[in-house]
């Protein structure tokens, strides 16, 4: 994900020191931020080193379908997990969110779960949905410490979004509330090998998160036993599938779909709303890549 303009500040030094530099990544996963694709690039040359065997996913049809889907077939993927009951659909986006929440929430019981989502404010309005089962199921005891529009209770799941070597947190750190002060306005997390106290300056900054729904950004990396994906227009084909191979177990794809009646496309073209997602890619591409394309396309072998 390192952009073009910061690798090559990288590189630079790395040349200045006689250093060697070692990308690490894949390039079909979340792409650049910035000005990008020179990773793509050069993972296309010659002379790259290749993990070929998926050893997260536990089902052999689950592997294969995100090969697919990695690759780009994504009809073929997608028949695949409707197939296996992996895709949900509803009419309403509230009716949705709410069958998600609910069968995140059953997955629980049975092991470790994630809800993914590819916009904060989503990723946020599941949080707020878990809570509700949560505090239903008498599981945040107390007053909640209020910090902006996130309420802190004892028993809450929460992400850190800042790194803070001084407190001893790092961005994506997975912690439970385990005390809350309300008179100093801190709260206590227990990671899984220290407690830390979080002041206030921490809070306020809005550097403390509810961790049952997360943004696929933030997931990229993380194992569970189940994952559960927010699909909608922002949805792409990068974040579907680093979104639906977060799982070990099970991933689900969760989507609005009109009713075929309200769509206006020919019969033969009415794809489903996930798969127009999932067919649109947000990779980008290296110039170097596009003036070769160019070449080849008018006869030229420019990449010599």
């Amino acid at each position: 994900m390192v952009g073009t303009r910061h690798l090559s500040r990288l590189v630079a030094h790395a040349e200045a020191a006689q250093a060697k530099v070692v990308l690490v990544g894949d390039h079909r996963q979340l792409p650049e931020v910035g000005a990008g694709g020179l990773f793509a690039l050069l993972a296309s040359r010659s002379g790259t080193v290749e993990l070929t065997d998926n050893r997260r996913q536990v089902q052999a049809w689950e592997r294969v379908a995100l090969a697919e889907l990695r690759h780009g077939d994504v009809g073929v993927a997608t028949a695949a997990y409707r197939r296996q009951g992996r895709i949900t659909t509803a009419p309403s986006a509230d009716g949705l969110r709410d069958r998600l929440v609910t069968d995140w929430w059953q997955a629980r019981s049975t092991g470790s779960a994630l809800m993914l989502a590819v916009r904060r404010a989503d990723a946020e309005d599941l949080n707020r949905r878990a809570r509700r089962h949560m505090t239903a199921a008498g599981k945040l005891p107390g007053e909640p410490l209020v910090v902006g529009a996130r309420p802190f209770a004892v028993g809450d799941e929460v992400l850190t979004l800042r790194n803070d070597r001084r407190l001893g947190v790092l961005n994506g750190t997975r912690a439970t509330v385990v005390a809350v002060d309300h008179e100093n306005c801190s709260v206590e997390i227990r990671t899984d090998s220290r407690r830390i106290m979080l002041p206030p300056s921490y809070l306020d900054a809005g550097h403390l998160a509810h961790g049952y729904a997360t943004t696929v950004h933030k997931a990229q990396g993380a194992t569970v036993d189940q994952a559960f994906l927010l699909g909608d227009e922002a949805l792409f084909r990068e974040a579907g599938y680093v979104g639906l191979s977060r799982g070990r177990t099970a991933n689900h794809l969760y989507r609005v779909e009109e009713r075929s009646s309200d769509r206006h496309e020919p019969q033969h073209d009415r794809r489903s709303e996930a798969d127009r997602d999932l067919e649109r890619s947000a990779a980008l591409v290296a110039a170097r890549q596009e003036i070769d394309r160019v070449g080849r396309s008018n006869g030229h072998d420019l990449g010599r």
